[in-house]
């Protein structure tokens, strides 16, 4: 069973032991025998791959060994039989099955050997009344069999299976710490102490009768029966933070009743004596958003560093695979492992380490970039951080938390925009393939196809002396062009005496062939030799050096060629065609970029919605709220609706096209609500809460329908095999964490969605109440002028009092202090010249805004 050789052996009493070959196992001479074997058995040594299939096909030169049935007539056994023979014979690589008869490749038995390549005419045919009785056949390659995986395989993948779970515990266990830490802190920050380490009872809110004006009394005694009372101390159902994000309606119930603790009212008027209890609950409810929204942004910097640290892991993982020794070559590798040559095996690893090479420099340059995202982030936690120690005053936490969610978008946005190819080098990885491009053809004996058509050139070239002995000459013209007419146009072939790879366009010389043999035709029969022998010095030039094939501009250059080569000839198991090293890191770049952009994409429009409903609860007679709430969807769906018009051309699958109407249909809606519930005028209350509470079930509705249609779509999409298992095995080879990832994701878009809701409904409510202060001014004046005028004729000395009064509103708003003419007007340059408001005067605004809010209820 050692001998590679033994296909058979057989064991008998009378003649002992025989092994070898067996022929004629079904002929006469053996019917009726006494022999008795006692044991016997056909061998397999290693493995059969089959590369094609020959029914109704005639293989020239094979071997008839008979009727493999036995005399049966059953064609199934006979052409298992036969299938069986060459399996068992290592020098077999070709056998064919027609009902009783079996022709194999067998080098002992036949007069010449099978010709290559099989398209030649002493190849194979179909032409023959043989070949029509041809019912299965087969061209095999014998193989080793791949290596049983070892024990320090197993062990390897149940040590990267436990730390991969380990390194999830870890990610569980910083998240529930920064948790913890954050409710420990907003416990100490609301006055919640009694369960805290030290504490001693809890927190007691401010009574009415410890406000500054009687305005706050009633306020506070109106509000009052919209609280959960335990004791001294005033809850709400959900922390603050989540009603003001996800609740918006209920922001109002949280500013007009017992919000801020006793140390926050007192921490605020030691800033703004005279400020309104309403005033002190919303820069108390700022400050517990903004200390989630740093936690937020925490967690999601965390799991950054994380993704970063596992890109960093798998870049020195895949670039150590990449430029393993042992796969530096053939040679190398049966050295490395003597008892399995298989170069099919070889092959398999090669594309794998090749793979592994060019997304070694992929994650090389994804690192670099998302380093650079990692640093720039840490400005917004700066900021962010700012503001909750500076939130006692408005004016100073809104500027920082702005500059927090510009740097957070601009930072993601710009970097997006750096091309990760122009940062790779792929000389290693295209070096490695052309050599192995040669491996591979030489051993598919793509070098005797060299030598056949250097040999047609030199029987040309021999031949040139003979041009008096026309049949011979116009023998070798023709043999010659149909010899180059078999060949493809473009040929890959190892060049002559080197391992580089020659790219021979054989088109030139097929074309020039053909004018040789018209030329042969019409009697010039020098004309014809030279014209031939000039394009076979073509191709000599050509298999010796490729640098001297003029290249074409829309042809790429030997390298890459060398390695589309390789994509082209080879299909691993893994089911799946490895793509240029162009298209790897073009791809790679563009779904990188996506992936660092889609948190900020999917947080904007939610975040504005959600903030544009905030400030219309604060400011309901304002349309700016409203008209954020109509435009962003609009905007959303004319994208939406433009990329869903090409989408829709290449998508067949029903599940796919509903849950796509339904994506792109989804803002759709809010532009209904807004337009339904009047935002965008001055609207009451209830109305806005009927709004919300419709917003809330469009959300609600939104969610079911994703979760229903989306594992339809990919149980359709996934439904062919053919196309998915590759990938998923690919993935599965590059250990993609997609827990990881996707908690990663997750908290980049929440964090970009409180981080947006924050900062729009801060810019929508300093920009409401500055307006707000504008037009009380300029209504104030308009009203004093009226009386003054009825006034003005008593005495010129009264002139000056509406000029001392408008001066004095005027620095009291948020604008600059213009000049005054005599009749009351302010010149047009410095009407234009207004400028921005003062930190004081912003706090103001903001206080008179809150104020506005209840007496206008």
């Amino acid at each position: 069973t050692r001998d590679l050789l033994c296909s058979v052996w057989q064991y008998n009493y009378m003649t002992q032991c025989w092994h070898g070959v067996g022929r004629g196992c079904g002929e006469a001479e053996w019917q009726g025998s006494d022999l008795l074997a006692t044991g016997a058995q056909r061998l397999q040594h290693g493995d059969v791959v089959v590369w094609r299939r020959f029914a109704g096909w005639q293989i020239w030169g094979l071997h008839d060994i008979g009727d493999t049935a036995y005399g049966t007539g059953n064609n199934t056994l006979g052409e298992q039989g036969c299938r069986a023979w060459c399996y068992s014979s290592v020098r077999c690589q070709y056998w064919q099955y027609a009902p009783g008869r079996c022709f194999v490749e067998d080098p002992g038995m036949m007069v010449r050997p099978v010709a290559y390549p099989l398209t030649i005419p002493a190849g194979a045919t179909q032409a023959t009344k043989l070949a029509r009785t041809i019912i299965a056949g087969e061209f095999i390659s014998h193989v080793c069999p791949a290596p049983p995986a070892t024990a320090e395989a197993a062990d390897y993948s149940i040590s990267v299976e436990a730390s991969a779970s380990l390194e999830l515990f870890l990610d569980a266990v910083v998240v529930l710490l920064l948790v913890l830490a954050f409710v420990r802190m907003w416990l100490r920050m609301r006055g919640y102490r009694r369960f805290l380490p030290g504490g001693d009872s809890p927190r007691t809110i401010g009574t009415p009768g410890s406000s500054s004006s009687p305005f706050i009394d009633g306020v506070t005694r109106k509000y009052q029966s919209t609280l959960i009372k335990t004791g001294d101390a005033a809850h709400t159902l959900l922390p603050a933070p989540i009603q003001a994000l996800f609740l918006p309606t209920c922001v109002e119930s949280l500013i007009y009743g017992h919000f801020a603790s006793s140390a926050e009212q007192i921490a605020v008027r030691k800033v703004f004596p005279e400020a309104p209890l309403p005033f002190v609950n919303y820069l108390a409810l700022r400050r517990t958003c903004t200390a989630a929204l740093l936690l937020v942004g925490i967690v999601s910097y965390v799991m950054q560093l994380r993704v970063l640290y596992s890109t960093w892991r798998h870049r020195v993982y895949f670039q150590a695979m990449g430029h393993d020794p042992i796969m530096e070559s053939y040679r190398t590798w049966v050295a490395s492992n003597p008892a399995n040559p298989s170069f099919l095996e070889y092959s398999r690893l090669k594309v794998l380490t090749l793979l592994a090479g060019v997304l070694g420099e992929v994650l090389g340059g994804a690192f670099l970039v998302d380093l650079l995202v990692c640093i720039l982030e840490l400005g917004p936690l700066v900021w962010l951080t700012l503001a909750l120690l500076q939130w006692t005053t408005f004016s100073g936490s809104r500027g920082l938390v702005l500059r927090a969610w510009a740097a957070a978008f601009l930072s993601a946005f710009v970097v997006s925009l750096v091309p990760v190819r122009l940062m790779l080098s792929f000389a290693e990885t295209e070096r490695q393939a052309d050599e192995y491009v040669h491996e591979l053809a030489v051993a598919m004996n793509l070098d005797k196809a060299q030598k056949f058509i250097l040999g047609s050139c030199e029987e040309i070239s021999g031949n040139m002396h003979l041009h008096n002995q026309m049949e011979l000459v116009g023998k070798t013209l023709g043999t010659t062009c149909r010899n180059l007419g078999r060949f493809p146009l473009h040929l890959v072939v190892p060049c002559i005496g080197g391992l580089d790879l020659c790219h021979v366009n054989l088109a030139d010389a097929l074309s020039g062939c053909r004018e040789a043999v018209q030329q042969f035709e019409v009697g010039h029969v020098e004309r014809a030799l030279r014209i031939l022998q000039r394009q076979c010095q073509r191709m000599r030039e050509a298999f010796i050096s490729p640098s001297t094939q003029p290249k074409r501009a829309d042809q790429p250059g030997g390298r890459s060629q060398a390695f589309e080569t390789l994509v082209n000839m080879m299909r691993m198991p893994l089911h799946a065609i490895v793509p240029s090293v162009e298209l790897v890191s073009l791809t790679v770049s563009a779904l990188h970029s996506m992936v660092m952009v889609l948190p900020q994409v999917l947080g904007i429009a939610p975040g504005f919605m959600a903030a544009g409903f905030t400030a219309k609860v604060l400011a309901p007679h304002e349309p700016l709220p409203g008209a954020v709430i109509i435009i962003v969807p609009i905007v959303i769906a004319s994208v939406g609706w433009l990329a869903a018009a090409m989408i829709f051309q290449y998508i067949s699958n029903p599940w796919v096209f509903l849950l796509t109407m339904v994506v792109v249909g989804y803002p759709l809606v809010y532009i209904w609500i807004g337009m339904q519930f009047r935002v965008t005028t001055p609207t009451d209350l209830e109305t806005l809460r009927r709004g919300a509470r419709t917003s809330t079930l469009t959300n609600a509705a939104l969610a079911l329908a994703v979760a229903f249609l989306l594992p339809l779509a990919l149980k359709d999409l996934g439904a062919g095999p053919e196309h998915m298992s590759g990938i998923v095995q690919l993935m599965e080879w590059c250990h993609v964490t997609w827990a990881r990832l996707g908690c990663a994701c997750a908290a980049r878009t929440l964090y970009s969605f409180t981080l947006t809701c924050f900062g729009a409904a801060n810019w929508m409510i300093s920009d409401i109440a500055l307006q707000q202060r504008y037009w009380r001014f300029w209504s104030e004046l308009g009203a004093f002028n009226s009386g003054f005028e009825r006034k003005s004729k008593e005495g010129e000395e009264s002139l000056q009092y509406p000029l001392i009064a408008s001066r004095r509103w005027i620095a009291s708003s948020p604008q600059a202090t213009p000049s005054m003419a005599m009749d009351n007007s302010i010149p047009a340059e410095e009407y234009v010249e207004v400028g921005p408001a003062e930190h004081e005067a912003v706090d103001d605004d903001v206080a008179d805004l809150l104020r506005h809010r209840v007496l206008c209820r």
